[in-house]
Parts: structure tokens; sequence; C-alpha cells
């Protein structure tokens, strides 16, 4: 069985790693974001992510 959950404040650092690792211009318009950029800034909040 697999339980979603809102992300926490303590989930930043895996979820950078999964956004830079898994990021290609396939599924971004935009350009990959420099290693080290937090996931969570005022646009993505932990509430706004599952």
């Amino acid at each position: 069985m697999i339980t979603t959950r809102p992300a926490r404040e303590d989930d930043e650092a895996a979820l950078a790693k999964i956004d830079e690792r898994t990021w290609t211009p396939a599924v971004s318009p935009a350009p990959a974001p420099p290693a080290g950029t937090p996931f969570f800034d005022d646009g993505t909040r932990p509430e706004d992510v599952l």
C-alpha cells in the first residue's frame, strides 16, 4: 500500500535532489535549477506538494 501525504519542511533536501536528478527539457520550459537551489520558495510551499 502506498500512502501519499503533503510535503513537510524537512522533505526539502530530498525533493530538491529528486527535482535536480529528474529535470529535463521535456518536462519543463524553464532551464534546470542550479545545484543547491532550495525546493521550497514563495511559489512552492510544502502544503502545495504531495
